[in-house]
């Protein structure tokens, strides 16, 4: 690919990425702080880090139901914050999510 190539592909994808800000915010998944984090990130580096600080809070929420629900101990969840914390992205957390509402079933229910 040219350099012009390139360059349309980087521009294609940071519109995209600060559109994929914009929906996680306007859908509650990221706060305003966390918002104005990534879209600094795209622009000065950095992205991975604000990245793995959502993703922990996210984790500390779902697995404090977890631990309150006792699927894990606080010790297991410790554990996998610790593991965030430093970087790794474990797709075993994702046991410990508790179950959407479906738009078609309503709230309570699954779909």
């Amino acid at each position: 690919m040219d350099d012009d190539g390139q360059a349309r592909t980087g521009r294609a994808n940071a519109r995209h990425l600060t559109q994929s800000i914009d929906k996680l915010l306007a859908s509650g998944q990221v706060t305003e702080e966390e918002a104005a984090r990534l879209h600094a990130a795209l622009e000065q580096g950095g992205r991975d880090a604000v990245v793995r600080d959502i993703r922990v809070r996210h984790a500390e929420a779902a697995l404090a139901g977890a631990v309150q629900d006792g699927r894990t101990t606080q010790q297991e969840a410790d554990g996998y914050l610790d593991r965030l914390r430093a970087g790794e992205h474990s797709r075993s957390l994702r046991g410990f999510r508790r179950p959407r509402e479906s738009r078609a079933t309503g709230p309570g229910q699954l779909g």
